[in-house]
């Protein structure tokens, strides 16, 4: 009998014989808007989000996402309501900005951030405004997000691969981070010398050899009040990642094996009973994309992936 783990939408979960995963279809992106029949640049503020509240005098990192249009983008420039905070170049298009109280204590302490996309040929997209608050009271609090792995991310067992965490915002300096699996410590990372500007890089760590199983990792930022990240993700012997949706409309997934060289077939089915062949893969390493040859659409149609017994 073959073995393996199923996966229905983002739940995991062990179960013997069959790996199996829902799937519905996607709608299809939307095109970017037209201006004199060039394609616009598309720009938006992904970090501070709106409505975050910050302590005065906290450093805080602006993210963009930038999708070119006709023209490759030149700069990407940022604003405080009218003030011009920052230039980035190149990408990611990041800035640092000091979220400072106006010396006008009848002032609002409140800011519109914008970013406005600069193409080659000087023509201009503004993000949608993100509105941020930094009053005096609240306690002095850092940010910090982790970035890898991906929460909901499916490994390969035994697991080895490297935790990023990326500060944010800081009411002062860099601080050491600890990385926590559950509650147990996997180290600190001290980059406590290091002044908070775009080029500050992600903390990392190297964790090794993790067993099969559903983690949480988290992390801490220094001694002070940190709103820290955690994601969850689970190491198995075989598994599907969640689906996307191609450009010409195809559905794809990624697979997971720790068995890499051994046959691996991916079957599908309209019901989870009647099961049909697709495709048999022998892949070479722990991962393999999988793309149906078939278009997405609205019908429920599950997968699987299967190892036969040898």
């Amino acid at each position: 009998m073959p073995r393996g783990v199923t996966s229905m939408g983002s739940l995991v979960r062990l179960l013997a014989p069959f790996l199996a995963l829902l799937v519905l279809a996607a709608a299809p992106r939307p095109a970017a808007a037209q201006t004199n029949g060039d394609l616009a640049a598309e720009v938006s503020i992904t970090w501070p989000n709106q409505g975050d509240v910050f302590t005065g005098g906290t450093l805080i990192k602006i993210e963009t996402h930038v999708v070119p249009g006709s023209r490759a983008i030149a700069s990407v420039q940022f604003f405080g309501d009218t003030n011009l905070i920052a230039t980035a170049t190149n990408p990611p298009f990041s800035a640092v900005w000091e979220a400072r109280p106006s010396p006008n204590p009848a002032a609002p302490p409140v800011s519109d951030l914008r970013a406005i996309a600069v193409d080659v040929g000087g023509g201009r997209t503004e993000s949608a405004a993100v509105r941020v608050f930094y009053p005096p009271s609240p306690p002095a609090m850092s940010v910090v997000r982790l970035i890898a792995p991906a929460s909901g991310s499916v490994l390969a067992a035994p697991a080895t691969f490297v935790a990023s965490a990326e500060l944010l915002a800081t009411p002062g300096a860099a601080a050491p981070v600890e990385f926590l699996l559950g509650t147990n410590s996997l180290g600190v990372v001290d980059q406590s010398d290091l002044h908070f500007t775009v080029e500050t890089p992600p903390y990392s760590l190297l964790v090794s050899n993790l067993a099969e199983g559903q983690y949480e990792l988290s992390v801490t930022f220094g001694e002070g009040i940190c709103r820290c990240g955690s994601v969850s993700f689970r190491v198995t012997k075989l598994g599907i990642k969640p689906p996307t949706v191609t450009p010409d409309g195809s559905l794809q997934f990624g697979v997971v094996t720790s068995f890499p060289g051994k046959q691996t077939l991916i079957e599908a089915s309209p019901d989870l009973a009647n099961w049909s062949p697709i495709v048999t893969n022998v892949p070479p390493g722990n991962t393999f994309t999988f793309v149906d040859p078939s278009p997405a659409t609205n019908r429920t149609r599950f997968y699987r992936a299967v190892i036969p017994s040898q």
